[in-house]
């Protein structure tokens, strides 16, 4: 076994440890596993899924920093970023450990969705702040039952998994910057982090129970509006104008009179009601057609130009002129609410 040998091993913090008379760790407090996610889930799928291979002589060095707790969201990050690795660990991986994320984390394991037609129970959105989280929990680090994974997955469904990346491609374009959200993962959540960041630092309160039911709203129409986008668009031409169309529904909504889209009906719902999801197909054709009409002539495609500033800024001006002011039904207007539902 060469396992020691061939692989970096792990890299992980905890804030204090105790140990007994022979020198052995008998205790952790708040371990986290900043470097070698991947080693400790290929570990822990190996010894669940297959009881025929051994364990027992597979050793993994690892590096355990023990950091104080005034100190720790300063430096923890720094040590992922500092880690030796065997793979490239992306900035949004460092970002992780920040506490916006942790925050998330901790309110998408207390608040419970509303139970829904067809559900016995309430179930939970998961917020997977690193890579694995979700596989890691659901199986305990190998140590899960069967019935444990069940009832894992009853109360945590796999299709209400959001991870960081998820949650920054949905903010960017709500924020009003949906040219960004079609760029690369990591120049999409570095203008997330950044805006993010100050944020957290003016009032890290406002990042509250209603802010997460919010951003699973913003999910929701993320994952539903692709469905419906899928219906008459297919290829690369789908992440744009989803991106697009996303950014369009949210800026005809929201206007001088302080009105905007009722997200708090979407997370009771868990879903689109007919009349939202009527006017957001409406909204794809629409993009569709001013995509077809822009590139027409021309070699550029739906995708190169859906990423340029230049672009957006017309787009944006042409949404925001009095010919679009009647574009969505006065039925759906009427269903418009104050901002800031949930306060």
């Amino acid at each position: 076994h060469m396992f020691f040998a061939y692989n970096n091993g792990i890299t992980a913090t905890a804030e204090d440890f105790k140990i007994n008379k022979k020198n052995e760790i008998t205790f952790l407090k708040n371990l986290q596993i900043v470097n070698g996610g991947q080693t400790t889930a290929a570990l822990s799928i190996t010894n669940s899924k297959n009881s025929e291979v051994s364990l027992d002589n597979v050793f993994v060095q690892v590096k355990l920093s023990i950091v104080d707790t005034k100190t720790s969201e300063e430096i923890v990050p720094d040590i992922a970023k500092y880690a030796n690795t065997q793979n490239k660990v992306s900035n949004s991986d460092f970002f992780s450990n920040h506490p916006f994320h942790r925050k998330m984390a901790r309110k998408s394991i207390k608040l419970s969705a509303p139970v829904i037609a067809g559900q016995l129970r309430g179930t939970k959105w998961f917020y997977e702040r690193s890579r694995g989280a979700y596989e890691s929990a659901k199986r305990k680090t190998g140590r899960a039952t069967k019935s444990e994974i069940k009832a894992f997955t009853l109360e945590f469904p796999a299709h209400q998994k959001m991870d960081k990346l998820g949650v920054a491609k949905t903010s960017v374009i709500f924020d009003g910057d949906p040219h960004i959200a079609v760029r690369g993962q990591e120049a999409m959540f570095k203008h997330f982090a950044d805006k993010i960041q100050p944020r957290w630092e003016d009032n890290q309160f406002t990042f509250n129970d209603d802010f997460f039911m919010e951003i699973v709203a913003k999910q929701i129409m993320f994952r539903d509006g692709r469905i419906l986008v899928m219906k008459h668009i297919s290829g690369n031409k789908i992440q744009p104008i989803l991106a697009y169309t996303l950014f369009m529904i949210n800026a005809l909504s929201t206007h001088s009179l302080s009105k905007s889209i009722d997200f708090k009906k979407i997370w009771k719902n868990q879903g689109l009601d007919d009349l939202l999801a009527s006017e957001f197909e409406k909204g794809v054709l629409w993009v569709e057609d001013y995509y077809e009409i822009y590139i027409a002539g021309t070699e550029k495609t739906v995708l190169s130009v859906s990423k340029n500033a230049g672009f957006f800024e017309g787009f944006k001006a042409k949404v925001g002129s009095t010919s679009m002011r009647g574009f969505l039904s006065e039925e759906y207007r009427n269903t418009l609410v104050l901002r800031d539902p949930f306060a």
